[in-house]
């Protein structure tokens, strides 16, 4: 019998914590889907004209890499935005990891796509994309 009670509370917590994060993934993804999608070439122009360091080619790998594992377009994502904020499901109040390992995960594809061995510790997707940018940029990989 207490096994059984056992079981059920398990399977109870799993579901609960399960309808949490999928609250909490479209919370997180309804801040995004409210802006506005814009072409690539506009966002690049917008956020990075005439910067000698950020690479397109890189700009446009993060933001699709990132974009795609939270489910969103590619241009609703800002450089200011911050890891801890806008890519948490519940910032401060509420901090649910599975998010958090798929933005790491992506990171490591980007880096990985460039050869970057090294992950870099990065607030914002401006300093993620700087920092790539500059790595390849002393490769002279693309």
């Amino acid at each position: 019998m207490f096994m059984l009670i056992f079981i059920i509370i398990s399977i109870l917590t799993v579901l609960l914590y399960l309808l949490i994060y999928v609250i909490a993934t479209k919370y997180m993804q309804k801040r995004f889907t409210r802006r506005e999608n814009i072409s690539f070439d506009i966002w690049f122009n917008q956020f990075y004209p005439n910067d000698n360091v950020v690479n397109k080619k890189v700009a446009r790998i993060v933001l699709e890499t990132i974009a795609t594992e939270i489910k969103i377009k590619p241009t609703q994502i800002k450089p200011t935005d911050r890891f801890s904020e806008e890519f948490s499901l519940w910032p401060k109040i509420y901090k649910i990891f599975f998010l958090e390992d798929a933005i790491e995960y992506s990171i490591q594809i980007i880096c990985s796509k460039f050869s970057v061995n090294k992950l870099p510790k990065c607030v914002n997707i401006h300093e993620l994309i700087y920092y790539i940018s500059k790595e390849v940029n002393k490769e002279n990989f693309v």
